[in-house]
């Protein structure tokens, strides 16, 4: 039994047919052959020539099928009455009844008074089964019919009752396992419950129907690609991700060539966190795609994304400046430089494959990110809860809201034909006027991304330091510390290692620098410290530093507005405070960094106790000289409580100084020195001894007072006896 899909349109689903032969009249295969030679006139003319004489079902149907897919004469009307005739002489047909079947479909979007056309097509696939049980195209269709009455009313709620239709991804959060039950691999069908107990009615019974009916499409014809991508974005829709990737997965083994196969994996990988894998999944689809759909993924729908934030039309600029653009918004919004993909822009397929695949016009042949809800989709992601809202199960208007916690959207369906607009408050079920608000929106906070990546987040202790280089530069050191004794990033995690790296970027986002490193794990230590090295010319921008575990993927991450300073002027300036563990002048430290014979083992997270008493470094610039070529300045340090005080502590300590009894939480330490060098290298080690434990405040001020100006710097930590 030979099989064919008529495909309506790239993002919606497909019609399955299947054929068998049957006698044809001379007339009929006149007419078979006429049309092969694209002579559609004559074609039509054998075949009502063989209706007149012989009233026989092959003339009827294929002059249904012709009636319907011939522009110039399309009649949906016409053609499914040919096929009607056909099926009454010769019932036994499935061939027939599956063409009259899918135009019953067709009759349905076509018109709305035929909205009961769609159930009668259910009903014909059911009589199909019936005749033969093994028939891979109904159950296909009707999988496909029952799954999408699923999406429709998972969310559903009517405003006529209080009866509320559970939403499944409440109800039923378990992901599900790659290697999921044999049955579900083999797609044996077994009816069980799936978490959706007090998921109640018609909803659930549309869920196990359509999976039903899928699963055995699946089973008599495994070749069937729309029957295994309905089966998994069934899952997917109640969040059993690791069911629909094991579908998909099984159907590649079939056939590898099917880019939808890999656009809805790329989007059930990320689903999981499987950011390299979706990454890899999405490169597969685009090799596969043709130049438009690829446009459509990569420059088209950004386009549409980021145009209205520029005062002029982007569309009027060349189209190499255009992507140009492209490539700078993802680079701005990529949160994580050290890995091979930008994570941003494989968030931005996962939400194309999600409009397509849920929100297309099959009326308008519109695909799904270019509707209403798609632009929503594309730009705020996938909607967290959806819930609609109709006046009755046949007539009136359909809203949807999207809640995305600190925003709502809602869209009309006005003529309930699945076409959503953006809700104007007075033609709405609810009070949310989408249309106003969205102009807004696309201006003001035109996008929004929350970065995802593969592995869980951790914390690291860092600081940077900077300090004069030659040729106008500056040193900058990039210090981090990780706590190995914590249970959450304990040796485990970072037994394979670690990647560290330091990028900056100018005000216009252009990569002056960046500095990464691979590191072994060491064995036999509590803490981790490690230092990333850069000289840069002085500049503003923003600085990236990173940490990616090899295990399992996690990261730290630090992005933020960041100034490289200028310390090679004339004037008098200090560099940046060093709390250290260590400080020789004697050996080098593997972790820590050197300035001149001066090597240092920072603590990036500023932690001190009696067992590691903190060391102070930093460097002074363009001191002035007397005339017996001696520097002369003074350094004053101020060790102050940095905690805050309650409003009577603040009394006391007042009234407490005006007496001269305060000043226990603040000591002041002043000292004059007299170098050779304009540039000297000052280091102490401070005994907090004395100090009760908390949080501290140095501030380091130097006066030149042969130049007669000053300079300051700060740092916290904190003291733990």
């Amino acid at each position: 039994m030979a099989s064919y899909c008529l495909l309506l349109f790239l993002i919606l689903p497909k019609i399955i047919f299947s054929f068998a032969d049957t006698l044809y009249t001379d007339k009929c295969k006149l007419g078979v052959e006429t049309l092969a030679k694209k002579d559609t006139a004559a074609a039509v003319h054998y075949f009502n020539q063989s209706i007149i004489l012989y009233n026989d079902a092959p003339s009827y149907f294929e002059l249904g099928k012709l009636t319907y897919s011939y522009k110039p004469i399309a009649d949906i009307g016409t053609a499914f009455d040919h096929v009607y005739e056909a099926v009454e002489l010769d019932p036994q047909n499935i061939e027939y009844r599956l063409y009259l079947a899918f135009l019953r479909e067709e009759r349905y979007y076509d018109k709305r008074i035929n909205f009961l056309q769609r159930s009668y097509a259910a009903t014909d696939y059911q009589d199909i089964l019936k005749m033969d049980s093994t028939c891979a195209a109904a159950w296909a269709n009707l999988g496909r019919l029952k799954a999408e009455d699923f999406w429709e009313y998972q969310t559903s709620e009517s405003k006529l009752d209080t009866n509320k239709a559970i939403d499944p991804t409440e109800r039923y959060a378990h992901e599900g396992d790659v290697e999921a039950e044999q049955f579900r691999i083999e797609y044996e069908y077994k009816k069980q419950d799936y978490g959706l107990l007090s998921y109640s009615g018609f909803v659930l019974e549309d869920f196990l129907q359509a999976e039903n009916s899928l699963i055995r499409a699946i089973k008599f014809n495994p070749a069937l690609a729309s029957s295994s991508l309905d089966l998994a974005k069934l899952y997917y829709s109640v969040k059993n991700f690791g069911f629909a990737i094991t579908v998909l997965e099984n159907a590649v083994k079939h056939d590898s060539t099917n880019k939808d196969y890999h656009l809805y994996l790329g989007l059930f990988y990320y689903s999981v966190n499987l950011i390299t894998k979706s990454e890899k999944e999405f490169s597969k689809a685009f090799l596969l795609m043709n130049k438009k759909e690829r446009d459509d993924y990569t420059y088209n729908s950004v386009l549409m994304m980021i145009e209205q934030r520029f005062p002029y039309k982007l569309e009027s600029l060349p189209g190499e400046q255009v992507r140009d653009i492209i490539k700078l918004f993802w680079q701005i919004y990529d949160p994580l430089y050290i890995t091979d993909q930008n994570e941003r822009i494989v968030e931005h397929y996962v939400r194309m494959v999600y409009a397509n695949m849920f929100l297309g016009s099959r009326k308008l042949e519109i695909a799904g990110w270019q509707t209403n809800r798609g632009e929503v989709a594309l730009r705020y992601g996938i909607p967290p809860r959806v819930i609609r809202y109709r006046d009755d199960i046949q007539l009136g208007p359909k809203t949807e809201v999207w809640e995305y916690g600190d925003k709502s959207f809602a869209f009309t369906d006005q003529f309930k034909n699945n076409e959503y607009e953006f809700a104007l408050e007075h033609r709405s079920q609810v009070p949310i006027n989408t249309f106003e608000e969205i102009k807004k929106l696309r201006k003001e906070k035109f996008q929004e991304y929350h970065p995802k990546f593969e592995g869980h987040s951790f914390n690291a202790s860092k600081n940077f330091y900077q300090f004069r280089s030659q040729k106008n530069k500056t040193d900058l050191y990039a210090c981090y510390s990780i706590n190995l004794q914590d249970s959450l990033q304990g040796d485990y995690y970072f037994n394979k290692g670690h990647r560290a790296g330091l990028f900056f970027f100018d005000k216009n986002y252009y990569k002056i620098f960046e500095s990464k490193k691979s590191f072994p794990f060491e064995p036999g230590k509590n803490k981790i410290v490690k230092t990333l090295y850069s000289p840069a010319l002085p500049d503003s921008g923003f600085i990236s530093f990173e940490i990616l575990r090899n295990n399992d993927m996690g990261v730290h991450a630090l992005k933020e507005k960041f100034t490289i300073k200028n310390l090679s002027g004339g004037t008098l300036a200090l560099s940046d405070i060093v709390l250290a563990d260590r400080l020789s002048t004697d050996s080098n430290f593997v972790n820590g960094f050197e300035r001149k014979d001066i090597s240092l083992l920072p603590n990036p997270g500023n932690y001190f106790g009696t067992n590691n008493l903190p060391y102070l470094y930093y460097e002074v610039y363009n001191l002035k000289k007397g005339e017996d070529n001696l520097t002369n300045f003074e350094q004053e340090i101020t060790i102050e409580s940095a905690e805050e005080k309650s409003g009577f502590e603040e009394f006391l300590s007042s009234i407490g100084s005006l007496f001269g009894l305060g000043g226990a939480d603040k000591i002041t330490l002043t000292s004059n020195y007299q170098t050779f060098e304009t540039d000297p290298q000052i280091f102490l080690q401070i005994d907090m001894g004395e100090y009760e434990p908390g949080n501290y405040k140095i501030t380091l001020l130097v006066k030149d007072n042969f130049g007669g100006i000053e300079t300051a710097r700060t740092a916290l930590f904190y003291w733990e006896k």
